[in-house]
This record gives structure tokens, sequence and C-alpha cells, in this order.
């Protein structure tokens, strides 16, 4: 069964999948732009109620929770899930158009899994008929061990520190992360991000790259103490290389790994979620329902219980 992945950014939304087959990669399906009411979503320090606080609402809420997600009636969900729930959708429609066939599964990422955004983001999975395969996870986390060292750090070594910075040319992220037995943690209160800057955003970036190592952790006083950089964002230019060299130092930066592409970290999600659904003895959600009855992957488990296939779709040609 195919895992399916969606990330989403303040700006806009990416969708992968890992098709079944271990030895190849997961594919990029889509980059979709989000609509203004999305990106003001995204920007928000706290989010809106996720129902319309009217009479009518609350009276047809256990009917509207019953409906299949075909109907679409939101007009009780707030403008944020409603947004969410628009960049989500698309996102499905592409993955399913590739698969030629629904999904029922997939696990998500943004920046800020744990204020409250997610409930708006998973009110508008469910919505779509959609369940979690994980918990909503922190995407700068999934980039980071996208490029994890191959080499850890044994059990009797020290935690390595991994810094992740994000440089995009409308926001920037920063993260410490401790590395210890191929597991990366996050550093608790030094992971920021988005962080959207009034001004040049380079200069928001070194800002906050000043401020980090003037109030760092214990174990992480200077630069030198980082074992590994990793470095991403559609703002990644020769300018904020250069910023990098000046603050960080010239050996750091020149050993950084730059993510080549914008699906490392839901590439990664998506085999992840593969794994999970392949797993015989992995606990795993419950279907929406109906949506089984739907989706020829369900029918390609049943006949290969019977002994009728031997080998899992892979795209739609094949199914």
């Amino acid at each position: 069964m195919a895992g399916v992945a969606f990330e989403l950014t303040p700006d806009y939304g990416v969708a992968a999948i890992h098709n079944g087959l271990d030895q190849e990669p997961s594919v990029p399906i889509a980059r979709i732009q989000g609509s203004l009411s999305y990106q003001a979503f995204m920007r928000k320090r706290t989010t809106s109620n996720n129902r319309r606080e009217s009479m009518l609402c609350r009276l047809l809420a256990p009917a509207l929770e019953r409906l299949p997600p075909e109907f679409g009636l939101d007009f009780c969900r707030s403008p944020d899930v409603v947004a969410t729930k628009t960049m989500l959708a698309n996102l499905k429609q592409l993955v399913e158009s590739y698969l030629g066939t629904n999904i029922c599964f997939a696990a998500i990422s943004l920046d800020d899994p744990e204020g409250e955004k997610p409930s708006v983001v998973e009110e508008a999975l469910e919505a779509l008929g959609l369940r979690q395969v994980l918990p909503t996870l922190p995407r700068a986390r999934t980039v980071v061990s996208s490029h994890t060292p191959q080499h850890s750090p044994d059990l009797e070594e020290e935690a390595w520190n991994i810094l992740a910075i994000e440089s995009s040319s409308r926001w920037s992220s920063i993260g410490l992360y401790s590395l210890n037995e191929g597991i990366n943690d996050a550093i608790e209160g030094f992971v920021s991000g988005p962080i959207f800057g009034d001004q040049n955003q380079l200069t928001t970036l070194g800002d906050a790259l000043r401020h980090l190592f003037e109030n760092p952790p214990a174990n992480i006083t200077h630069p030198e103490k980082i074992h590994h950089l990793v470095l991403y964002g559609d703002n990644m230019t020769r300018d904020a290389l250069s910023l990098l060299n000046t603050i960080l130092g010239a050996d750091l930066v020149a050993n950084a790994v730059i993510a080549k592409s914008m699906f490392d970290g839901v590439g990664l999600i998506a085999n992840t979620v593969h794994g999970q659904l392949s797993w015989v003895n992995a606990r795993k959600p419950e279907p929406a329902f109906g949506c089984k009855w739907r989706s020829e992957f369900w029918q390609w488990r049943s006949n290969f219980w019977q002994g009728q296939l031997k080998l899992a779709p892979k795209t739609r040609d094949e199914l």
C-alpha cells in the first residue's frame, strides 16, 4: 500500500508518496501555492475556533460528522479549517490521480506541531476522509532526519549537535537538534520558526542566529560546538551562504549538507507511512467509512492474501 505524506509550509503545500518498493526513493507528486486565506492562517499566532458557534451548527454537528467528505458541507467549519481543507483537497486529488485510485491514510508535517494549528489541520484532513498514520510531525525535524549523517555517535559518546537553518525569501527557521544513536531530538527551547521579518529576510535570519549564540544551550557556547549543519530553503543563495560564513565560520558552512529538494522531508515521511501500513503487527487507524471499498489498494490486499497477485501495484498503469 502506498505511503502518502503532505507537508504544509507558510506559503504552499507539497505531497509525496512511497509506492511500496523499498529500493526506490519516494516520488514527489506536487507543490501547490496556498490561497491568501491559507497563507493568513499559517501566519497566525492564534487560530480561530474550529466550529462556528451558531445554534444551527450546534444542532447539525452530529449529523454533519457522519456525512462523507464528498458532500463538502463546510458552512459550520471555521475559515481556517476551510482554507486548510482546500489545500489538502488539491494535494489529495493529485496523489489519487497519480495512483489511479483513492487513498484512505496520510501523514502530515507543519512548522508548529505543538501549537494550536495541528487541531485545525487534523480536522481538515479528517473532513476529507483521511486518517492519520503518524502524529503531526515538525517539518524542520523531518528535513534534518532526511539528512542525518551516516555515522552517528556511539552509546558511550556524547550526542552530536545539529544546527538546521531554513532560508526562504519570505521566512526563515532555525533549530538545534541532538543526535544520539541515530535519533534526532529537538533541543527544547532552541527550535524556532518560521520567523517572518519586516525587513530583508537575510537580515532577520542573521539577527536570529546572533541571538542564538548570544543565548545558547550550556553545551553549545560557540559555533565550533556544532557537529553537523543542515541548510535548506528556496533562498539558500550565495548571499545567504556568505552571511552564514560570517556568523558560523567558513569550515562549518563548507561541510554543510544543503538540501537539494523541497521534497526531502516529506519523502522520508511517505517512506515511514508505507512501512507502518505494511507492517503486519503495527497498530493502524481504522479507515473512514466506505473508503477502503472504493480503494483498489484494499482490493489488491484482498487478492494478495488469496494468492491471486504477487506484486503490489506501483502506478496507475499497473492498477
